[in-house]
């Protein structure tokens, strides 16, 4: 994993034996294993930023239809187990309806619409990953705008939104490399082919309901399967143990970084923290 967060952090791997129970700092633990709770918040994030966007871009005399607010997804915190990843998560129907297409301005419009929303071509941000890969940003414009108010900066903004999702996939390829992991989850996936479910991981479950969802639309009978493939995989998680096993490994393995890797994860959680903050005040304004 050369070039990785777990390289670039100094990473102690773990034994490869029993793992005991791993203590991580309360925000971090969230942010690598979210529950319901952040799931939801990153929907509030997404749609406070849909309001900046769409009250920067009225000043500016563009058109941006208001964002909806129904936002938390009905009963998924009841059926749903923890998630691996911000996105891995049932509730796909009610997400869908926060996180719509906007209509493309005409012709005529288009470029002055582009430059209002990202700001002048060729001014970008960029920001390199231990992974080698750069990611660029915005630092101009009505989405910078929205971005800077959410969480202070936009480099601050551009981290949130790329480090946390290139380092759960660290880990997670990481900590799947441990035996009892592998076996947990080869577990889960007899259990859901049993229940007529042909899925590699619970990822792969939920992409695959996102893909369908995206081919047929958000239709009564997708929501249907979609229930039936959340129940199957809570099930089949509480019989395998498979996200207990998995989250043990990982946060053992996040708990032995060194390198100042864990400060940088403290800091990429409290400035999601304040974008959380920062959102519900946004969406209380009205």
């Amino acid at each position: 994993m050369a070039g990785t967060f777990l390289v670039a952090g100094c990473t102690a791997h773990p034994a490869t034996g029993p793992v005991g129970a791993t203590a991580l700092p309360p925000d971090v633990d969230t942010m690598l294993f979210p529950d319901a709770g952040w799931v939801a918040d990153s929907v509030r994030i997404r749609v406070a930023e849909e309001v900046l966007v769409g009250d920067c871009l009225a000043d500016r005399g563009h058109d941006y239809p208001a964002p909806p607010y129904s936002l938390l997804r009905p009963g998924a915190a009841a059926t749903t187990p923890t998630v691996l990843a911000d996105d891995d998560s049932y509730g796909l129907l009610a997400d869908a309806k926060a996180q719509r297409e906007v209509p493309p301005p005409s012709p005529r419009r288009a470029d002055a619409w582009q430059r209002d929303l990202y700001g002048p071509a060729g001014r970008q941000g960029s920001l390199t990953l231990p992974t080698g890969i750069e990611a660029q940003f915005p630092t101009r414009g009505c989405l910078a705008a929205a971005k800077r108010e959410l969480y202070g900066s936009s480099l601050r903004a551009a981290r949130v939104d790329t480090e946390i999702g290139a380092f759960r996939s660290d880990v997670a390829e990481e900590a799947g490399a441990q035996a009892p992991v592998r076996q947990a989850l080869g577990a889960w996936v007899d259990c859901m082919r049993e229940r007529g479910v042909a899925a590699s991981s619970p990822h792969h479950a939920i992409d695959t309901l996102r893909t369908e969802y995206a081919e047929h639309g958000p239709t009564p009978e997708m929501a249907d399967r979609e229930a039936v493939v959340a129940q199957a995989d809570a099930d089949c998680d509480r019989a395998s143990g498979y996200r207990d096993t998995y989250r043990t490994h990982a946060a053992a393995l996040v708990a032995a970084l060194t390198g100042g890797i864990g400060e940088h994860l403290v800091e990429l959680a409290a400035a999601r923290r304040g974008a959380e903050r920062r959102a519900a005040a946004v969406l209380a304004r009205g």
